[in-house]
């Protein structure tokens, strides 16, 4: 009979922890669906990188990470969300001091005392950590970083890199469709050959300006300027030069 007992018991803390790794589960995936409708719907990148910071904190209990993005210049890395803590990681660093962005995979360390550490902190960590490039199409957006969680508090929340590649993955394709956005709307209202904004900018942004203007009783100045003779400027030159000048 005690062995029955001892044994139901087993059965029913098994059974115990199956249905609180799948509470644990059903609260991620709603976290998860949260997060994606929350990117979907930002309009820039900082309204993005807020979300992720706030979304990450609760996805990631107990552990600290970050988020480091290319600059527009492509030169060097800028880590623009952090949550749970400061992370080690530094503000600014180049390409090559993450070796998952260099090995264009996942870089996992168990143990920083004798592992193959980035160059990307502050000072050594105290504890493991994961870096997860974030690559869409072959171009890579950045990279995640993720410290592991102190013993003490691994849980079904903490500690799976199943989550941290699922959380990347809506990540990355929430920065790309971002960037895509505002790659187009560049297209239509700035002038490809100098960047300045075109006409159907003006039309878009002068109704505004003006009721603007007249809602606060400000004075609007707008400013027209016209180069004289140009088009005898491209016959003499050639359009080459003509477009040389426009860029100066």
């Amino acid at each position: 009979r005690k062995q029955a007992e001892a044994s139901i018991q087993r059965a029913n803390e098994k059974l115990s922890a199956v249905v609180d790794a799948l509470r644990s589960r059903d609260g991620e995936m709603t976290l998860l669906n949260r997060m994606n409708d929350l990117l979907q719907t930002c309009e820039t990148q900082e309204e993005a990188y807020r979300t992720i910071s706030l979304t990450a904190a609760e996805l990631f209990v107990g552990q600290s990470g970050c988020l480091a993005v290319f600059h527009t210049s492509g030169r060097y890395l800028e880590t623009v969300a952090r949550w749970n803590g400061e992370t080690l990681v530094e503000d600014v660093f180049p390409m090559e001091e993450c070796w998952a962005l260099r090995r264009g995979r996942p870089h996992e360390v168990a143990d920083p005392r004798s592992s193959l550490l980035c160059g990307h902190f502050a000072r050594p960590p105290d504890r493991g950590y994961r870096c997860l490039p974030l690559t869409v199409q072959g171009e890579t957006l950045g990279v995640i970083y993720l410290d592991n969680a102190p013993s003490d508090a691994l849980d079904h929340h903490g500690g799976r890199p199943q989550l941290a590649v699922t959380v990347g993955e809506a990540i990355k394709l929430a920065l790309a469709n971002l960037r895509l956005r505002r790659k187009l709307h560049d297209q239509a209202t700035r002038d490809p050959l100098t960047g300045l904004f075109n006409r159907r900018y003006l039309e878009d942004t002068l109704p505004r300006e003006l009721h603007r203007a007249l809602r606060r009783e400000a004075p609007l100045c707008v400013a027209i300027l016209d180069l004289d003779h140009f088009k005898r400027f491209n016959a003499t030159f050639g359009h080459d030069a003509g477009d040389l000048v426009l860029r100066e």
